[in-house]
């Protein structure tokens, strides 16, 4: 499981870029919008800069660390499976041998009490199962929020103290210079602020 992935490569832009649509032709006699009824903004020069998400996903620490963490869960999980799987393989192999030796032939209620055990095995190993998916997902999602949340953060910190009036994320636009492009300045930034602290609990 990719964690980078499972967030779908993340929302990482900091601020939205508002499109202006220009008022075209007349209506029924009425004159289209004068220019100067639009904001200022709109005629004045910005300052644009933009970040590549998923170079920034792949060198921002912490992004590493909460895939290295979903790598561990997703490795956990496996092994919960496989874990019940061979226990109800088990199961299977006892009352196979059982029925070769002909017990339940001559023993209708250990038949009856064997079949119980497995459907009760059966049950608990879906939930068990069930809860752990359960369990990575909740810790996924909130790993996701707190790295949407510090880019967000930084980003609009940094925009204002560069003068920058907008950043975008370079898979939104069709084409930008590479000289607006300041993701390894972020990257730096961020990883300079990050501390590295200890994982959620990972059962």
């Amino acid at each position: 499981m990719n964690f980078l992935n499972k967030l779908s490569k993340l929302a990482l832009v900091a601020l939205v870029m508002v499109g202006f649509a220009a008022c075209q032709g007349e209506q029924k006699g009425e004159k289209a919008p004068e220019s100067a009824n639009m904001p200022k903004q709109a005629n004045e020069n910005m300052t644009v800069r933009y970040v590549d998400a998923d170079t920034l996903l792949k060198f921002y620490n912490l992004a590493k660390d909460y895939n290295e963490s979903a790598t561990r869960m997703q490795n956990q999980l496996d092994a919960l499976q496989k874990a019940q799987e061979d226990k109800i393989r088990n199961l299977q192999a006892s009352f196979a041998q059982k029925e070769k030796n002909n017990v339940y032939a001559t023993n209708p209620q250990q038949a009856q009490a064997d079949q119980a055990t497995y459907q009760n095995a059966m049950s608990a190993a879906q939930k068990a199962v069930a809860n752990k998916q359960e369990e990575i997902a909740k810790i996924l999602q909130e790993n996701q929020k707190d790295l949407n949340d510090k880019i967000n953060e930084f980003l609009k910190k940094y925009a204002k103290e560069k003068g920058y009036d907008m950043i975008l994320n370079k898979a939104a636009t069709f084409y930008i210079d590479p000289k607006y492009d300041v993701t390894s300045d972020v990257v730096e930034q961020l990883n300079k602020a990050y501390t590295k602290v200890a994982p959620k609990k990972e059962k």
